[in-house]
């Protein structure tokens, strides 16, 4: 399933991407709006505008597009001098076309008017056109002197005020009215769609015939590279921020996770360590430690505390409270400062001097029930399970205290149903 699915991920990654359409209003009087329509689709869909070969392909597809302009307008041209030249053969068979005095100038500014309205059209004669709209001028008579250029002129004031008397399906003129181009841009070949793009524009205007077209193109261009780059640091710095952002937020759960895992190996650890660092009791059911020692009963704990030898009692510091014990030497830091492991009757404590060489201290228990781990908490503690008290002493007991006792010291066995001596 994984190597399937990564199959379908990677061919899916390699599939070649699909064409995109486009759509846009050229005005013949603002084909600059146009372009730059058409090279901000350019950048939003592909990264065209990025490569480094991108003007020069530009460059070749404007000249193409003023080529096949040039060689359209020369081509409505010449049909047009065809045109009028059929019309002199026309009407005028019994005259040599040597002999007329024409204006060329006239002519060709005729020409001009004319090839606008042909521009769209590659078929058809000027005369054609001249006599089917009624604006073509009375056959030439057969006067000899008759000059040709004046007629030239007749006929072509005579166009003009036609063309000036049709009704405008709006206050624009018709050249200025949009014009819808319709494209699909293929990501693999832009090359293809920018043809289309400048074909349109050398049909519908005359852009392309313009000298500083070129310029006005190279800085459409520039001005499209420029708001992409612009756009593509803008995506790249919300993306690095997001990704900064994930990371973070990882590492953060990252941390928080392995500090849940020290705190749990740290518990896990003392607890190991309460556990294998419980002692085997010393034979007064306490611990010998390193300053000092102690031992209990179920009554009551006693605490040995060495002292150098010769200390008098007037040089001991001895506080003992409900919960609290402290014992030292006066001047000096205290032996034993920390609070009890259970609390004690102060008023049935005390404690003296034994041999001028250790404090003797007895603390009566509070809870006569239960075995101490430790004389304060905080220190070793001892594993109450090991305790051993003296057998007289626990014969001593009613046997309900008995019963109790040996439950606290072997808590894995019932004595529920055992028979009390």
């Amino acid at each position: 399933m994984i190597l399937e699915f990564q199959s379908r991920k990677l061919s899916a990654s390699l599939s070649p991407p699909k064409p995109v359409n486009f759509s846009a209003n050229l005005d013949p009087s603002n084909p600059v709006e146009f372009l730059e329509k058409v090279f901000g689709f350019i950048a939003k869909e592909i990264d065209f505008l990025g490569r480094e070969n991108t003007d020069t392909k530009i460059v070749t597809i404007v000249r193409v597009a003023k080529e096949k302009n040039k060689k359209k307008v020369e081509k409505l041209r010449s049909q047009f001098f065809n045109s009028v030249l059929e019309m002199i053969a026309v009407y005028m068979p019994h005259y040599i076309l040597s002999r007329f005095e024409m204006d060329l100038e006239v002519l060709d500014d005729l020409a001009n008017v004319t090839i606008k309205k042909l521009r769209k059209k590659d078929s058809g004669s000027l005369a054609r056109k001249l006599l089917d709209s009624g604006t073509s001028a009375p056959p030439f008579p057969p006067d000899r002197r008759f000059n040709s250029t004046q007629h030239f002129c007749l006929s072509q004031n005579k166009f003009q005020e036609d063309e000036a008397k049709k009704p405008s399906p709006s206050s624009s003129p018709a050249s200025s009215e949009p014009l819808l181009f319709s494209a699909t841009l293929d990501p693999s070949n832009p090359v293809v769609f920018l043809e289309k793009v400048f074909d349109f524009i050398g049909k519908e205007s005359d852009f392309l015939v313009k000298e500083n077209a070129d310029k006005e193109i190279a800085a459409i261009v520039r001005a499209a590279k420029e708001k992409s780059k612009k756009k593509a640091e803008e995506v790249a710095r919300k993306v690095e921020t997001k990704n900064r952002e994930v990371k973070e937020e990882k590492e953060i759960k990252k941390e928080v996770k392995k500090e849940a895992m020290e705190v749990n190996k740290k518990e896990d650890t003392k607890d190991e360590e309460t556990s294998s660092c419980s002692r085997v009791p010393n034979k007064g059911n306490g611990l010998d430690l390193e300053n000092y020692s102690w031992t209990q009963s179920l009554h009551e704990v006693t605490v040995n505390v060495p002292v150098p030898s010769g200390t008098r009692s007037k040089l001991v510091a001895c506080e003992i409270k409900k919960n609290h014990l402290k014992v030292g030497l006066k001047g000096q830091p205290p032996i034993i400062d920390g609070e009890l492991f259970q609390a004690v009757k102060p008023d049935d404590c005390y404690w003296s001097i034994e041999d001028n060489r250790s404090i003797s201290i007895l603390l009566t228990k509070h809870n006569q029930m239960e075995w101490w781990k430790s004389l304060v908490k905080g220190d070793p503690e001892i594993d109450t399970q090991k305790v051993e008290p003296e057998n007289s002493k626990l014969s001593d007991l009613d046997p309900e205290t008995r019963q109790t006792v040996e439950k606290m010291m072997h808590p894995e066995m019932d004595f529920s149903k055992a028979k009390l001596m």
